[in-house]
């Protein structure tokens, strides 16, 4: 009987908005190729302190250092912009003078 059946396609009824695990997605940030690389020296207890906390948190050390050196870079940044906003507004006689 297997061989009746062999040739006919498999089809999946799925309710209209509903997705089928198997289609493709887009991409997550974390899904893309890491290419660059940094290398850092640290002390051994820090070493050991960021393993710690990497393990804790159930994720790769670098995985864990990558998502809180860039949320720390795109903090820094967003402070400095404000920072050289604010210094615009007061140089065109938003402050006191």
């Amino acid at each position: 009987m297997s061989r009746v059946f062999s040739g006919f396609l498999s089809l999946t009824c799925i309710p209209p908005g509903a997705t089928i695990s198997t289609m493709a997605r887009p991409r997550k940030e974390e899904d893309r190729a890491h290419s660059s690389s940094i290398r850092i020296r640290l002390l051994p207890e820090h070493d050991a302190l960021i393993r710690e906390a990497a393990a804790l948190a159930g994720v790769s050390m670098s995985d864990w250092l990558r998502e809180r050196i860039v949320r720390a870079a795109r903090r820094e940044l967003a402070e400095a912009a404000r920072y050289e906003a604010a210094g615009n507004v007061q140089e065109r006689g938003g402050g006191e003078g």
